[in-house]
């Protein structure tokens, strides 16, 4: 048998969970989004290592169809396997869009839900953007501070509106973080949209404020 066709039989029949990991790998260097359900097939297997090396190889593969197979291992517990999931689903494709869209609200874990925002609000589709930009209002401080944070590191006229908004937010850290984002936007801050926080109570809120 060719090489493939080994790596597949260890993929299957593999002594050691290293053994299955190592194919998987192997596989997903070829980028041939057809070997997705194959390495898909490791979702049930009883190690974690290996499911989290089967996300992570899945992670791999371009295309509509990996990653729309890579969504099932959002229903796994491990948050870790979820993570990896989400970093590389696709918030421009409708069926992954509506996976990101729930775990972004519903998700327990912190940064899956921070990544499902950070790759929803680039889509093409715009309500996912919309729900991308609600997350500025994470119940979370940590995921509040690190999407604005992301804002601020990519700028796009586009994220003004969550930046002034979280200029209001009740943590000074968002605040502060927020005054950071919209300096590095394209064309900064304007007086106007800093005048929430031009008196602010909190120092750290200020020194970013420049006062």
């Amino acid at each position: 048998p060719d090489e493939r066709e080994q790596l597949l039989i260890l993929l299957k029949r593999g002594v050691t969970g290293m053994a299955k990991s190592e194919a998987a790998f192997a596989l997903a260097d070829s980028k041939d989004p057809k070997l997705a359900g194959e390495i898909m097939t490791l979702l049930a297997n009883r190690s974690l290592q290996v499911r989290q090396s089967a996300a992570k190889a899945l992670a791999q593969l371009p295309g509509r169809e990996p990653g729309i197979i890579r969504t099932a291992f959002l229903r796994q517990e491990d948050p870790g396997i979820k993570l990896e999931v989400t970093m590389a689903t696709d918030g421009s494709e409708e069926t992954q869009a509506g996976k990101l869209r729930w775990s972004a609200v519903n998700e327990p874990s912190d940064l899956v839900r921070l990544w499902s925002a950070i790759r929803l609000i680039p889509s093409t589709i715009p309500q996912a953007r919309t729900d991308g930009y609600s997350v500025v209002r994470d119940e979370s401080v940590l995921v509040r501070v690190r999407l604005v944070e992301w804002m601020g590191a990519h700028p796009s006229e586009a994220h003004r509106p969550s930046l002034r908004l979280a200029l209001t937010d009740r943590s000074p850290l968002v605040r502060a973080a927020a005054v950071t984002a919209l300096k590095k936007q394209a064309n900064g801050a304007t007086d106007e949209e800093l005048k929430p926080v031009a008196n602010d109570p909190d120092p750290r809120v200020r020194a970013a404020f420049g006062t």
